[in-house]
Parts: structure tokens; C-alpha cells; sequence
């Protein structure tokens, strides 16, 4: 046991001692370190301090107590069972190495706390000199400042971009979503178109220019709908290619022999010019600049073109279609682009030619009575009326249908004469009734035909040049690549009603619109059976009212605040 006892003893020994290995020489360090460690930099990391005498001395001590502890803890029993000794003496060794391991460790540790480099001491602040105020940026403090103006400044909003996203929305979390739903739904045609206002909104005529666009968005979109219903289309596409390798030519006469009557022309013109040379020296001007250019002949050497013509017609009825929805977007600038959507549908189609054949007798809707009245579902929202076009079908308070139709007119006149003024208003007034009468013809009995004839073509060319220089053909090539794009495009839309009784004036109206100040005027028409059975009543001689049977009590409904803006049902179509 003693025998094994020593060998683990002198093992531990043999681990403390080889760390320390090179680094205590009788507590002093090699010549060439201490060379080394003078010759680094103050700030580089330390080796730890050299082992003293004294720090061997514990260790040695410290050793030796633990091998004595170990001996006085196995030598009772390595008496009492001798015969077993083999056997008992290797259990017991491997029992005593956990307890020398403990004691060696301990020595380890303070070891490695003893030969730890120093930290060194903390440094004590220094105070600084007072200084002006230290910025993190080197850039300027009134730079700084026009650089955060800058940043602070909005993005320019693009009239396209603002336009397509209230579209978007407006078919993603309005009335547009259920259009588009039934459409797929193969239910009814819808689709939008978008014009751009010619004119900034600074020009005195922007309001027309305005009205236009609206006209023009309206028309685009029934176009579409003209193709959806009937298309004729041609379509022809052809390859030109030609090439001559040999350059023009100027013939011996024309370089050599020019014509009695070509130099007798040459002649006075060159008595002419030699009497204007004359007077523009005179005058400081260098006539040679006005030099005539040396002849020259050109000749096609190569071309190769690709050209694609397309020509379509369309042509249908377009009775029953109804904008659903005007937008509007604008920049800073005053530049304006505007969109509509409309919606056609059998179902609307029938409604359409049913007033126009039955007009007075047109029936009610039971599902819509009890509704707000016509005016203030129109009035509510009297400056809402500036973003109103075209025509809508809304119902009574009784259920009767009733189509609104929308017209309005810039004045054209900003001066301080009253009497000038008021002239212009009424002419104003006159072209806004006209726009609100020509929707009921082209809702209830219109017809659309569309054409167009669009060219593209890819050209390449190379063309040689010669010119006459002295007597010498100096010759040259150009070489051009052009696409070249045409169109053709007419739309229009004829409707027409007769006799047709009951459309009335609602309401008048004049507001100055917000962005520019400029004066817009406008007037809300409006049909219904009630008022064309009102109109063909009065219409009657006395004898025919006698006649006539008693006329249906009328039922009054009582005045509503609830305005929408989107009037017209998807459950309408």
C-alpha cells in the first residue's frame, strides 16, 4: 500500500512541478527574456513573476502532510489484513487517489493565484482642458441642419402612383371588390379607364380641361366595353430585305464636262454672290459660312425591315352601362389624372330599356321603400358634388327608381366686371344642363363603334454616301437602327332618345373648388316614373283629364340624413 501510496504521491508531484518548469530559476529570470521583456512596449501583457524559494518550500510541506495523512488512514488497516494485502492494497490506492486529487488540486489553485500577472492599478482620471462643444459629425452645423430639412421634406406623390392605389383599394375593400367578384362570377362587364388633365390646375381653364378628362376616362372605358361585346381584327406582318454592295456614283460629265446652261447659271449666281460676299464683309459677316455644301449621292446598300400592321373594329349597343365610381389624384404641382369605373350588366340592360319603353309605368321596388329621399341622398354632401360624372340610378323613399345625372363647367372669366361675369355663368350653367341631358340618351339607347390601326416597324438601314470633293469621290456609310411606331384610333358613341317626358333640374349649384379657388358650376337632373307620369299628365287637355279615372292617392315620405357615395348597389346589376 505504501509502495502504491508513494508512486500516486510522486505523480502529483509531477504535475505540480511541470508547470513551473522554466519559470522559477532560483526566483530570477534568463538574460534573454529579461532582453526581451525590456525591448516590448509598456502596455503589453506581463508574464507572471518568477517562483520563490519560500513558495517551493509550502508545496513541498503541503505534500508532505498529505502523504502522512494518507499513511496514518491505511496503515491500521493494512495490519489487521495481511493476507489480503494484494488485493486491499490496489482498492485502497484507488480510494486514496480522489483525496490526493482534492489536496493537489488545492495546491494547483494557489499556484496559479501566486503566479496570476498583477492587474495594474486603476488610472486616476486626468482633467481635461475646457473645450467648445465636441460634435459626433464632422459636417458643419448649418449643413447638418439643411440635411435634416431635406429628410423632414415629403416624397413627391406621382398623380399614376396615388391613382392606381385608391383603385386598388377601392376594389379590394369597397363596392369595386364585389364588382369584381360577380365579374368573375361571369355576372356582369366591369372595368375602369384613366385621362390625364391637359392643363395645371393654375390655368384659368383647368375646370373644362378637368370635366374632359372625366369625359374622356368614360369614353376609353365604354370602348372596352364595345371590344368585349364585338371584335373585328386583321393583323398582317411582313419582312423587307434589301442589299446592293456597290457604292454611287458621279459620271465623268458630271465631274469633268458640267452643262453650258448649268455654268451659265453658276456664273450669275456666282456675280450674285460675289456682290453679297461684298456687303457682308461690310457688315463683319464671314460669307463663307454660307458656303453651299459640295454635291453628294446616296445609295441604300442594306435594309432589313420588320413591320406589323394591325387594324380592329368594334360596334355594339351600349344601352344599360353606368359609371359606378369617379377618382381623382393630383401633386403639388397642380398636374391631375382621373379614372372611372363602369359596370354593365344584362340586368341593368333590361332596366335601361324598360324605362325607355314604359317610362311613367315603370313600377317600384318594394325592397327599397322606406329609404331616404332623393335630395338628401344627392345633398348631403354638397361639396361632393365636384367628384360627381355621369349618371347613377338610386330609389325613393317609396321605392321608385330615379336616375341622377351629373354636369358641371368651369367659367372661363376672372375679372371684377359684374354684369361680364354673370354672363359667363350662365353660359357655364347652359354647357353643364347639356352634359347632364346627354346621359340619359347614352344610357338608354346608345350605340359605340371603335377603330384602330396601329404600324410597328424595326428598320435597319445602311446607306453609302459619295460627295465631290476637288474632283475626288471621297465616300462614307451611315448606319441607323429606328423602331417606328404609328396609331390610329377613333371612338364614338352616338345616343339619341324622343319624346322622352319627366327629366327635371334637382338642383343647381356653384363652388369654388379647393386646390386653385377657381369657380365650378353644376347642375343634378333627374328622372323618375313619378315625374314623367307628373309631365305626361300635365300634358293632358281638360277633356282628357275628365276622363280619366281619379289618380292614386301620392305618399310623402319623411326627409333622411344618410348619404353614401357609393349610390348604386352591386345587387343592382
Amino acid at each position: 500500500m505504501n509502495k502504491i501510496l508513494c508512486m500516486a504521491i510522486a505523480m502529483a508531484i509531477m504535475m505540480l512541478s511541470a508547470p513551473l518548469t522554466g519559470l522559477a530559476n532560483d526566483g530570477q529570470a534568463a538574460p534573454a527574456e529579461e532582453a526581451q521583456v525590456a525591448g516590448e512596449a509598456t502596455d503589453a501583457p506581463k508574464a507572471g513573476p518568477a517562483i520563490p524559494t519560500e513558495l517551493t518550500q509550502a508545496v513541498q510541506q503541503q505534500v508532505g502532510a498529505a502523504i502522512q495523512t494518507q499513511q496514518e488512514q491505511v496503515a491500521p488497516e493494512a495490519v489487521a489484513e495481511q493476507p489480503q494485502a494484494p488485493l486491499q492494497e490496489s482498492e485502497q490506492a484507488a480510494a486514496a487517489i480522489p483525496a490526493l486529487a482534492q489536496t493537489t488540486g488545492t495546491v494547483v489553485n494557489a499556484v496559479q493565484e501566486v503566479m496570476a500577472p498583477t492587474p495594474p492599478p486603476p488610472a486616476e482620471p486626468r482633467e481635461e482642458a475646457a473645450a467648445g462643444p465636441v460634435y459626433l459629425d464632422s459636417m458643419p452645423s448649418d449643413e447638418v441642419t439643411a440635411e435634416i430639412a431635406d429628410s423632414s421634406k415629403p416624397e413627391p406623390v406621382n398623380p399614376d402612383i396615388l391613382l392606381t392605389e385608391l383603385i386598388d383599394e377601392y376594389q379590394t375593400s369597397g363596392m369595386g371588390r364585389v364588382f369584381l367578384e360577380k365579374m368573375d362570377r361571369q355576372e356582369l362587364f366591369y372595368t375602369t379607364a384613366t385621362a390625364i388633365v391637359n392643363v395645371k390646375s393654375n390655368r384659368k381653364n383647368w375646370v373644362d380641361h378637368r370635366v374632359e378628362a372625366y369625359r374622356e376616362a368614360i369614353l376609353d372605358a365604354q370602348a372596352q366595353y364595345i371590344e368585349f361585346l364585338s371584335s373585328s381584327i386583321g393583323a398582317t406582318v411582313k419582312k423587307t430585305l434589301i442589299e446592293d454592295n456597290q457604292l454611287p456614283q458621279f459620271t465623268d460629265e458630271e465631274i469633268a464636262n458640267p452643262s453650258k446652261v448649268k455654268s451659265l447659271v453658276d456664273k450669275l449666281v456666282a456675280l450674285g454672290g460675289t456682290y453679297l460676299d461684298n456687303k457682308l464683309e461690310e457688315m463683319g459677316v464671314d460669307p463663307k459660312e454660307y458656303d453651299a455644301a459640295p454635291p453628294s449621292k446616296k445609295k441604300l446598300l442594306m435594309m432589313k425591315a420588320i413591320q406589323q400592321e394591325t387594324i380592329t373594329r368594334s360596334m355594339a349597343e351600349l344601352s344599360g352601362v353606368v359609371p359606378v365610381k369617379s377618382f381623382e389624384a393630383h401633386d403639388k404641382d397642380g398636374n391631375y389624372k382621373v379614372a372611372v369605373a363602369i359596370v354593365a350588366s344584362p340586368k341593368f340592360r333590361s332596366f335601361a330599356k324598360e324605362v325607355l319603353e314604359s317610362r311613367e309605368n315603370v313600377k317600384p321596388n318594394a325592397r327599397k321603400v322606406g329609404g331616404p329621399s332623393v335630395r338628401a341622398q344627392i345633398l348631403g354632401d354638397k361639396k361632393a358634388l365636384l367628384q360627381e360624372f355621369g349618371i347613377r340610378r338610386i330609389y325613393d323613399q317609396d321605392g321608385y327608381p330615379v336616375l341622377v345625372s351629373y354636369g358641371q363647367s368651369g367659367m372661363g372669366y376672372a375679372g371684377d366686371n359684374y354684369q361680364k361675369k354673370e354672363l359667363y355663368r350662365q353660359a357655364s350653367f347652359d354647357h353643364a344642363e347639356s352634359q347632364a341631358k346627354a346621359n340619359y340618351a347614352l344610357l338608354m339607347n346608345a350605340y359605340g363603334h371603335t377603330s384602330s390601326q396601329t404600324l410597328e416597324s424595326s428598320v435597319v438601314k445602311d446607306v453609302a454616301k459619295v460627295t465631290l470633293r476637288d474632283g475626288e469621290e471621297v465616300p462614307s456609310e451611315e448606319f441607323s437602327t429606328d423602331m417606328i411606331k404609328s396609331e390610329i384610333q377613333k371612338i364614338e358613341v352616338h345616343g339619341s332618345i324622343k319624346s322622352f317626358p319627366g327629366i327635371r333640374e334637382l338642383y343647381r349649384w356653384t363652388i369654388t373648388h379647393p386646390e386653385n379657388g377657381q369657380e365650378v358650376n353644376g347642375v343634378v337632373y333627374a328622372w323618375s316614373p313619378r315625374s314623367a307620369a307628373l309631365a305626361q299628365e300635365m300634358k293632358k287637355t281638360p277633356e282628357q283629364k275628365a276622363a280619366k279615372a281619379p289618380a292614386q292617392p301620392k305618399h310623402e315620405g319623411s326627409a333622411g340624413g344618410n348619404v353614401s357615395k357609393d349610390v348604386m348597389s352591386p345587387n343592382d346589376f
